[in-house]
Protein backbone atom coordinates (compact mmCIF):
# COMPACT_ATOMS: atom_id res chain seq x y z
CA UNK A 1 0.00 0.00 0.00
CA UNK A 2 0.90 3.36 -1.28
CA UNK A 3 1.14 6.29 1.55
CA UNK A 4 0.97 9.73 0.29
CA UNK A 5 1.72 12.89 2.32
CA UNK A 6 0.14 16.26 1.63
CA UNK A 7 1.34 19.57 2.75
CA UNK A 8 -1.77 21.92 2.52
CA UNK A 9 -0.66 25.29 3.78
CA UNK A 10 -3.63 27.97 4.59
CA UNK A 11 -3.58 31.41 3.88
CA UNK A 12 -5.83 33.92 5.47
CA UNK A 13 -7.47 35.74 3.01
CA UNK A 14 -9.35 39.16 3.80
CA UNK A 15 -12.82 39.72 3.56
CA UNK A 16 -14.34 41.54 0.93
CA UNK A 17 -15.22 44.82 2.09
CA UNK A 18 -18.43 46.50 0.65
CA UNK A 19 -19.36 49.97 2.04
CA UNK A 20 -23.29 50.87 1.41
CA UNK A 21 -24.15 53.66 -0.73
CA UNK A 22 -20.91 53.14 -2.98
CA UNK A 23 -20.04 51.30 -5.68
CA UNK A 24 -16.38 50.35 -5.80
CA UNK A 25 -14.23 50.43 -8.56
CA UNK A 26 -11.59 47.72 -9.42
CA UNK A 27 -7.62 49.12 -9.26
CA UNK A 28 -6.21 47.58 -12.41
CA UNK A 29 -2.59 48.70 -11.44
CA UNK A 30 -0.36 50.59 -9.16
CA UNK A 31 2.20 52.56 -9.48
CA UNK A 32 4.39 54.65 -6.58
CA UNK A 33 7.66 57.21 -6.33
CA UNK A 34 9.15 54.48 -4.38
CA UNK A 35 9.43 51.14 -2.51
CA UNK A 36 11.86 51.08 -0.29
CA UNK A 37 10.58 48.44 1.74
CA UNK A 38 10.20 45.26 -0.34
CA UNK A 39 7.87 43.57 2.13
CA UNK A 40 5.75 47.16 2.30
CA UNK A 41 5.33 47.52 -1.94
CA UNK A 42 2.80 49.10 -3.84
CA UNK A 43 0.52 46.10 -4.47
CA UNK A 44 0.10 46.21 -0.50
CA UNK A 45 -1.95 49.11 -0.33
CA UNK A 46 -4.79 47.60 -2.99
CA UNK A 47 -4.64 44.07 -1.73
CA UNK A 48 -7.52 44.03 0.82
CA UNK A 49 -5.65 43.44 3.72
CA UNK A 50 -5.63 46.35 6.40
CA UNK A 51 -2.60 44.43 8.16
CA UNK A 52 -0.31 44.65 4.68
CA UNK A 53 1.06 48.43 3.75
CA UNK A 54 2.91 50.32 1.22
CA UNK A 55 5.23 52.65 2.91
CA UNK A 56 8.01 55.36 1.94
CA UNK A 57 9.95 57.72 3.91
CA UNK A 58 10.06 61.88 2.70
CA UNK A 59 7.51 64.12 1.49
CA UNK A 60 7.19 64.20 -2.62
CA UNK A 61 5.87 60.80 -2.60
CA UNK A 62 2.68 59.41 -4.67
CA UNK A 63 0.72 56.55 -5.51
CA UNK A 64 -0.83 56.37 -8.47
CA UNK A 65 -3.74 54.04 -9.27
CA UNK A 66 -5.09 52.87 -12.62
CA UNK A 67 -8.64 51.99 -13.40
CA UNK A 68 -8.57 50.92 -16.69
CA UNK A 69 -10.81 53.41 -17.86
CA UNK A 70 -12.53 56.62 -16.67
CA UNK A 71 -14.97 55.88 -13.85
CA UNK A 72 -17.50 58.79 -11.77
CA UNK A 73 -14.96 58.82 -9.06
CA UNK A 74 -16.50 61.20 -5.35
CA UNK A 75 -15.02 59.08 -2.58
CA UNK A 76 -11.80 57.45 -1.52
CA UNK A 77 -11.70 55.19 0.96
CA UNK A 78 -8.51 54.79 2.81
CA UNK A 79 -6.75 53.14 6.69
CA UNK A 80 -2.97 53.95 7.43
CA UNK A 81 -0.56 52.44 9.06
CA UNK A 82 -1.01 53.64 13.15
CA UNK A 83 -3.81 55.79 11.81
CA UNK A 84 -5.30 56.15 14.97
CA UNK A 85 -1.82 57.79 16.55
CA UNK A 86 -0.94 60.21 13.98
CA UNK A 87 -2.88 61.70 10.82
CA UNK A 88 -1.04 61.51 7.48
CA UNK A 89 -0.76 64.52 5.27
CA UNK A 90 -1.75 64.02 1.92
CA UNK A 91 -3.22 65.44 -1.32
CA UNK A 92 -5.75 63.52 -4.03
CA UNK A 93 -5.60 64.55 -7.96
CA UNK A 94 -7.22 62.97 -10.94
CA UNK A 95 -6.22 62.40 -14.49
CA UNK A 96 -8.31 61.17 -17.62
CA UNK A 97 -4.98 60.75 -19.21
CA UNK A 98 -2.27 60.14 -16.50
CA UNK A 99 -0.10 63.10 -17.39
CA UNK A 100 -2.36 66.19 -16.42
CA UNK A 101 -3.84 66.20 -12.76
CA UNK A 102 -6.26 68.19 -11.04
CA UNK A 103 -5.68 68.00 -7.61
CA UNK A 104 -9.51 67.58 -5.48
CA UNK A 105 -8.80 67.19 -1.87
CA UNK A 106 -5.69 67.89 0.50
CA UNK A 107 -5.18 67.61 4.26
CA UNK A 108 -4.47 65.31 6.74
CA UNK A 109 -6.35 62.34 7.50
CA UNK A 110 -8.06 62.32 10.95
CA UNK A 111 -5.42 60.86 13.34
CA UNK A 112 -7.92 58.84 14.52
CA UNK A 113 -8.50 55.21 12.86
CA UNK A 114 -6.51 52.40 11.81
CA UNK A 115 -9.52 51.56 9.82
CA UNK A 116 -11.16 52.78 6.84
CA UNK A 117 -11.20 56.57 6.58
CA UNK A 118 -13.21 58.27 3.74
CA UNK A 119 -12.72 61.60 1.62
CA UNK A 120 -15.19 62.94 -0.44
CA UNK A 121 -14.52 64.73 -3.13
CA UNK A 122 -16.28 66.07 -5.69
CA UNK A 123 -18.03 64.00 -8.54
CA UNK A 124 -14.81 63.76 -11.22
CA UNK A 125 -14.58 61.16 -13.91
CA UNK A 126 -11.23 59.83 -13.89
CA UNK A 127 -9.13 56.90 -15.20
CA UNK A 128 -6.40 57.49 -12.60
CA UNK A 129 -5.97 58.65 -9.18
CA UNK A 130 -2.54 59.81 -7.51
CA UNK A 131 -2.37 60.29 -3.94
CA UNK A 132 0.50 62.77 -2.99
CA UNK A 133 1.85 61.39 -0.02
CA UNK A 134 3.65 63.91 2.33
CA UNK A 135 4.95 62.36 6.04
CA UNK A 136 2.54 62.11 8.87
CA UNK A 137 2.61 64.10 11.98
CA UNK A 138 4.41 61.57 14.14
CA UNK A 139 7.87 63.50 16.10
CA UNK A 140 9.60 60.32 15.90
CA UNK A 141 8.68 58.94 12.32
CA UNK A 142 7.02 62.22 10.59
CA UNK A 143 8.68 61.94 7.34
CA UNK A 144 6.67 57.81 6.68
CA UNK A 145 4.13 57.63 4.36
CA UNK A 146 2.29 54.37 5.38
CA UNK A 147 -1.09 53.76 3.97
CA UNK A 148 -2.93 50.18 4.47
CA UNK A 149 -5.05 50.42 2.33
CA UNK A 150 -6.88 52.56 -0.69
CA UNK A 151 -10.40 51.84 -2.33
CA UNK A 152 -11.82 54.06 -5.27
CA UNK A 153 -15.65 54.29 -5.21
CA UNK A 154 -18.67 56.53 -6.58
CA UNK A 155 -21.88 57.31 -4.69
CA UNK A 156 -24.48 54.73 -6.02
Amino acid sequence: MNKRIYNIIFKRMPKPVSFDGLETHPILSVKVSDEPQPANSASMAIDGNLETRWSADGAGHYIILDLGEEKSVDTLIMAFYVGDTRSTRLGINVSNDGEVYEKVWEGLSSGKTSGYEEFKIEPKKARYIKIDCNGNTSASVGGWNSINEIVVASTK
